[in-house]
């Protein structure tokens, strides 16, 4: 029996079955928009999340996403999305991951993963979108959370690595010289290296090894901050700051309102905020932005992938 998040009525449901796949699991869920005052987007009954290692085969891999999607019980044929991180091709639906990217997804090189999944999914999808997983965080973000009422916004995603997306109007800013090359922050040189080898899980973790000798979570290094270990405060006000700085210049350029901040590293937002307003102040003085915590946490991504869909467009390639 069809579900009734999972197709379009006369009373005005519409919804979209979705997927994102991180580092760690591929979650999917049914994002809907049923017939209520406001008129927003949400996840409408049960996440699900299958959990995944990057480094695995291709099979095991698409297997796992195909997992995720059939738990969603979808048994019309209809459009799909996909949030994904690069490099991908968006358009093609093919991965482009290599052994420069730390390893992740590498097996997904030159696979076509549209073909795959309307294939294998048992809903046997009409099609699928795929889009960046940064510019889905911040198409949800920016449609029911945080960035609600900024018509311009620089979406920053800090885990494994650095996502971001550059929101005008609500539309993905790609290209061109108000945004980094692609609209990747991760792309940004910053005191002679990519941002990714000062703000990121590993970059943190790395150089807290460096000053302690002790291989920690990002978790365990903000409780060493909030309990005012001098190692752990310098390490995260350092790489902190450095964000700030290192995206201010682009906040600028691009007129942005607000700085909206997700990801891993937001769980610890008592001991990263501060930091990063200084770093911004450096670079824009009385000018800088308001930086404003992501309020959706998981359902973000989710919601703005089906919002991609539900505008029936491919967005910027990346």
């Amino acid at each position: 029996m069809q579900p009734p998040e999972a197709h379009h009525s006369e009373s005005g449901r519409r919804a979209v079955p979705v997927l994102e796949i991180g580092g760690s699991h591929v979650a999917s869920a049914v994002v809907g928009w049923p017939p209520q005052e406001d008129g927003l987007p949400a996840v409408r009954g049960p996440v699900h999340r299958v959990p995944l290692d990057p480094h695995w085969g291709a099979d095991a891999l698409i297997g796992a996403f195909v997992n995720a999607g059939n738990r969603l019980g979808v048994d019309c044929r209809q459009r799909w999305a996909v949030a994904i991180p690069g490099p991908f091709d968006y358009a093609k639906g093919i991965g482009l991951y290599t052994g420069d990217d730390v390893g992740k997804f590498e097996s997904l090189r030159n696979v076509n993963l549209r073909a795959q999944l309307t294939r294998l999914l048992r809903s046997r999808p009409s099609s699928v979108l795929f889009l960046n997983d940064a510019d889905a965080f911040a198409l949800g973000e920016h449609a029911v959370g945080a960035g609600r009422g900024y018509d311009r916004a620089v979406f920053l995603t800090i885990g494994s690595g650095v996502g971001s997306a550059f929101l005008n109007g609500g539309a993905i800013t790609s290209y061109g010289p108000d945004v980094p090359p692609g609209g990747e922050a991760y792309r940004i040189i910053f005191q002679g290296r990519p941002l990714e080898d000062t703000v990121s899980r590993r970059a943190i973790r790395r150089q807290y090894r460096s000053a302690t000798g002790c291989d920690a979570d990002l978790l365990y290094i903000a409780s060493m901050t909030r309990s005012g270990q001098p190692a752990a405060m310098a390490v995260m006000s350092e790489a902190m700051r450095s964000l700030g700085q290192a995206i201010g210049p682009w906040c600028k350029t691009f007129r942005a309102q607000a700085l909206i901040i997700g990801g891993a590293v937001s769980a610890s937002w008592d001991v990263i905020a501060d930091p990063i307003r200084l770093g911004l102040a450096d670079e824009l003085g009385q000018d800088s932005v308001p930086v404003i915590r992501a309020e959706m946490g998981t359902d973000g991504p989710l919601i703005g992938a089906g919002i991609a869909a539900e505008r029936d467009h491919q967005l910027p390639s990346r």
